[in-house]
């Protein structure tokens, strides 16, 4: 069934009252529309197009989101200002699933998969090294909640491609805390400045001091 198909039989009417009567004034969004026909956003938003459909701007979206949010009974509340925010911000801050280890674990998976991707110049070029050398190695290995640049499975050796030169304190601690919980399970860990990575003979120079190549 092509888009409008779809639309046209969930709704009942043409596609054309749909966006008149729905989407305009009903000032429903073309997302809430398009998800309960099973249809994307993007796929409507084509059809329209095409058909010189007119569907409101992102500009005039917001403004009726924005005006949706006024009328809430939440507006305005903060947790300095409202027992109900505050007793919620205390149970996120108690008991927020992120804190989870499962759901730690299991976001350094995601994290991973997307980081294969798109990987940095610094990523590729220290990659090709590794090949050039015929060195075993995982990219973006998840370890307990945090994934690894780089894994050497035979010296137990974590990789991290990092410009430390540009962290502030924030990224130092977590670093640290980082690094600990790694050497705490016997992994080893090596970070590399990612500009040194230009020199070739600087980094055969570490993996060299390393035992990963001689």
């Amino acid at each position: 069934m092509t888009v409008k198909e779809k639309m046209e039989s969930f709704y009942k009417m043409p596609i054309e009252k749909i966006i008149l009567e729905i989407h305009w004034n009903g000032e429903n969004s073309l997302e809430s529309i398009a998800k309960k026909a099973r249809v994307t956003r993007q796929a409507i938003k084509n059809y329209c197009d095409k058909s010189n459909i007119k569907v409101r701007s992102q500009k005039e979206a917001l403004k009726i989101s924005y005006t949706k949010g006024v009328n809430h009974w939440s507006y305005g509340m903060r947790k300095e200002t409202s027992k109900i925010h505050a007793a919620h911000s205390e149970r996120m801050t108690l008991n927020n699933p992120i804190k989870n280890t499962e759901t730690q674990n299991k976001r350094a998976i995601t994290i991973a998969k997307t980081f294969l991707e798109k990987m940095y110049p610094q990523e590729l070029r220290f990659r090709d090294i590794l090949n050039k050398l015929n060195i075993e190695y995982e990219m973006q290995k998840p370890i307990g909640p945090y994934n690894i640049d780089f894994y050497i499975p035979a010296e137990n050796l974590c990789i991290e491609i990092d410009s430390t030169n540009k962290w502030g304190v924030a990224r130092r601690k977590a670093a640290t805390v980082k690094d600990l919980f790694l050497s705490g399970l016997n992994y080893k860990i090596l970070r590399i400045n990612k500009e040194k990575l230009k020199d070739e003979l600087f980094t055969f120079d570490v993996l060299n001091r390393y035992n990963i190549v001689t």
